[in-house]
């Protein structure tokens, strides 16, 4: 018998958002980053393929739900990265156009989205670096550490 795959995603989900909050771990210096960001006053979003329980929980999980004043999610899109819709659709509930807007991304797909949204896009490597080709970002960072204001502003005026 071929089982239930949307049972089975439930039941993945489900399981998730059962974890303790406190076994989640941020990127290294991910929480920084937002604070340094929110700090400048920077309208802050989530533009996520996962769940919108799923990136409440992992906010909350990190103490950083306060921070970002919208959440898209991939739920609300009818196609998902790499099109470009989930970052049109965080850029709109931000008020703001596109062009005007920085994405992190640290997957392929993502940095295609949001490229294709008309974003710039720091695409994230980590460190060690991560598999993914982020060659089409404006930008590639190893550690949060790096994106500041100066290199925000250096983004924004090189995409005018």
């Amino acid at each position: 018998e071929v089982p239930d795959l949307d049972a089975l995603v439930e039941e993945k989900w489900n399981k998730i958002l059962a974890l303790d909050p406190a076994s989640i771990q941020p990127m290294p210096g991910v929480q920084d980053c937002v604070s340094m960001l929110h700090d400048l006053q920077i309208p802050l979003g989530v533009a996520s393929t996962s769940r919108l329980a799923f990136i409440h929980f992992v906010l909350d999980a990190l103490h950083l739900s306060s921070s970002f004043s919208s959440l898209t999610s991939g739920e609300e899109v009818q196609h998902g990265k790499p099109a470009p819709d989930i970052y049109q659709l965080a850029a709109k509930r931000l008020g703001a156009d596109p062009v005007q807007c920085v994405a992190i991304e640290d997957a392929k797909h993502g940095v295609q989205a949001a490229v294709s949204a008309g974003l710039v896009c720091i695409g994230y490597q980590g460190d060690p670096p991560t598999q993914q080709d982020l060659s089409a970002a404006t930008h590639r960072v190893h550690h949060f550490s790096e994106v500041d204001e100066t290199l925000l502003q250096a983004l924004s005026s090189s995409s005018l």
